[in-house]
């Protein structure tokens, strides 16, 4: 019996230790701050074999266990057999989410029942082209850029906790009452958490202010120096052109030493879809997901 216990900070040395087996996966699975901030409610759990380190949630009352770290990749159907006998042993059914392909691949289809869904497939655009919004693709980008700089008296910046937390979370619940988000219940709730621990996760959470008032904000993350993720990214549609600005501007000041950056998929929400495209993805990262056949 695997001896789990909830994940805490310290934790983050079990995510170093697997860093070399899993420095080429562009998913957000293997970061820690990612799987930290998302553990709203306390659910998630791990354990660490000593070869493999297995995680697991608890979201929307399923139990979830995310693709295990592994000392060798060759460990993953072991490493499943052993997910699905602690399934078996504590009642739930296996549900294990966020494989790549090539570790899809490792696994009996005849055995396990294997899918994946594009509204689920990670969006992965090259750090440099969000840098530069270079060429007659991204003219439209550049022209909001443009607008809204020579409109307001803007401010690009660290976030700064004193004056910008009430702000961020103001903005946030405006960004919902428009976007009509079916998940702001749990989303809120990890923006605080990225906020509470943004320092000890060394996170990156900028702000644009824009005559004076808080314009935008974004939190991410370099995993390694392969890719980073973009946790959140949210604007006041008031102002014209922010979240062309506010993309452009973390971009520029965090992203220039990673190859990729990482912003997350679209959850079959059409309006999220066309915004994610319309910023030339270098690749969509399926991810598939493991259950009993």
């Amino acid at each position: 019996m695997m001896d789990f216990h909830p994940l805490t900070l310290e934790d983050k040395a079990i995510y170093l230790k697997y860093a070399s087996a899993t420095k080429n996966f562009l998913g957000w699975e293997y970061c820690f701050a990612m799987t930290y901030v998302w553990n709203a409610f306390g659910e998630t759990k791990i354990y660490d074999s000593g070869e493999i380190a297995f995680v697991c949630t608890k979201f929307l009352d399923t139990r979830v266990s995310y693709p295990p770290m592994l000392a060798d990749p060759s460990l993953l159907p072991a490493a499943v057999k052993v997910i699905e006998e602690m399934c078996a042993q504590e009642g739930s059914t296996l549900d294990l989410r966020g494989l790549t392909a090539e570790q899809a691949k490792l696994l009996d289809p005849k055995k396990y029942r294997i899918t994946t869904s594009r509204g689920y497939s990670d969006y992965i655009y090259n750090a440099q082209d969000l840098i530069e919004l270079k060429g007659k693709k991204y003219h439209a980008k550049r022209n909001y850029v443009t607008r809204f700089c020579a409109r307001y008296d803007y401010e690009f910046r660290p976030y700064c906790e004193k004056t910008d937390r009430e702000n961020i979370l103001k903005l946030y619940k405006k960004w919902n009452d428009t976007a009509a988000h079916e998940t702001f219940w749990l989303e809120e709730k990890v923006i605080t958490r990225a906020l509470d621990y943004g320092k000890a996760l060394d996170l990156n959470i900028a702000v644009l202010c824009a005559d004076g008032h808080l314009a935008a904000f974004s939190v991410s993350s370099i995993a390694n120096p392969l890719v980073a993720h973009t946790f959140f990214e949210k604007a006041d549609t008031d102002f014209e052109g922010a979240y062309q600005v506010i993309n452009q501007k973390t971009a520029q000041a965090y992203f220039r030493e990673v190859q990729y950056v990482n912003r997350q998929e679209d959850m079959d929400i059409e309006g999220l879809k066309k915004a994610k495209l319309s910023y030339y993805p270098a690749m969509l990262l399926d991810k598939y997901r493991v259950t009993k056949g």
